[in-house]
């Protein structure tokens, strides 16, 4: 700890030495412009195969956000929420774990290029990056396409939140060590609803144009539980595990109960579909709520030990012969919450 009679020392500017070199960094985008590749290394073949596979799981992680975000259905609208509606994005972001942020800040960017070159200049703008002559083939879809998405947003006053979002995922290898970053722009489609409606992004006539925006970085983890998703992309819509993921993710956006596993009483290894009476399991999850709810099998209620809102430590009492899911009903619901994808049966307990 320090002491506070220690009289602080004067930080002043280092002297300069040729010695330290910044590196050049090579990019190069994605055909949505939702995902960055940035490298020291001008030669793609020096990347080892674990670097590549952390990169390729982020492509994974983007496929399995936009469907999530575009099958759950907006409790405003009745309807699937847009890609580019802020809301759903920002509760992946809070409630994944994926997402650690690190800066926030309040922009505003005004210019008075129209059409393709005010795409390129704002996306160039937010990035913090001079392009130059390089060409940003993306950025005029993707401009015009979250315009239109906020005219639509605005214009719907059943939405309390009128807010839409995008995310760039920036995959960065910085002298042999993968670095992973994810930039959240937002703005509220109310207070840039005059804007929105010129269509800077389109608009060939001149014209000055302000957008008042939210710019969030955050470091980006990769989930542990996904596993060999890189060694074979093409697999992933049929994997049981991918699928899983979405419901997770859609789980967080709408609330609804999710259950991801039963496991032995160490919480990590899988239990067997034929449970042993008078021994714990775990069930592990997202949004089971804090109070204490019920756990049924085929009608026959399991002993819960412990409650929370991600595991729940159940002990089945009585032997189930006929093979069921786990039913789990949260506190004062009178409907079921959630049930298991494996069916259960529970044999008594060794003499």
């Amino acid at each position: 700890m320090a002491n506070s009679n220690q009289k602080p020392v004067k930080l002043s500017n280092p002297p300069k030495n040729p010695n330290n070199v910044q590196g050049t960094k090579y990019y190069v985008f994605n055909e949505t412009g939702n995902i960055m590749m940035s490298s020291t290394d001008q030669n793609s073949a020096v990347i080892s195969d674990s670097v590549r596979d952390v990169f390729a799981e982020v492509s994974v992680v983007f496929a399995a956000m936009t469907k999530a975000m575009t099958t759950s259905i907006d409790p405003a609208t009745k309807k699937p929420y847009q890609l580019y509606d802020y809301e759903p994005l920002r509760q992946i972001i809070d409630g994944s774990g994926m997402f650690v942020q690190v800066t926030e800040e309040s922009v505003q960017y005004s210019s008075e290029s129209v059409g393709v070159q005010f795409s390129k200049e704002l996306i160039e703008a937010l990035l913090g990056l001079a392009t130059g002559t390089g060409e940003l083939a993306f950025a005029s879809a993707m401009v015009q396409s979250m315009g239109n998405a906020g005219l639509n947003i605005s214009q719907n006053s059943s939405k309390t939140n009128a807010e839409i979002g995008n995310i760039i995922f920036v995959c960065e290898y910085l002298l042999g060590m993968p670095v992973i970053s994810a930039l959240v722009v937002h703005l509220d489609t109310k207070k840039n609803q005059q804007t929105l409606s010129v269509g800077p992004c389109v608009k060939e006539s001149s014209t000055s144009t302000t957008l008042t925006m939210q710019k969030d970085t955050y470091l980006f983890v990769t989930p542990k539980f996904i596993k060999e998703y890189a060694s074979d992309l093409m697999s992933v819509e049929t994997s049981a595990e991918y699928s899983q993921f979405i419901d997770y993710l859609k789980g967080i956006i709408s609330g609804k109960s999710i259950i991801t596993a039963v496991t032995l009483s160490d919480g990590a290894t899988n239990a067997p579909q034929a449970l042993v009476s008078g021994t714990t399991y775990i069930m592990v999850g997202e949004n089971f709520g804090g109070d204490t709810g019920t756990l049924e099998l085929g009608g026959t209620s399991l002993s819960v030990n412990s409650w929370s809102d991600n595991a729940i430590e159940f002990v089945p009492r009585t032997a189930v012969t006929t093979s069921a899911v786990i039913q789990l009903t949260k506190a004062n619901g009178k409907d079921v919450s959630a049930t298991t994808s494996s069916a259960y049966t529970v044999n008594a307990q060794p003499s």
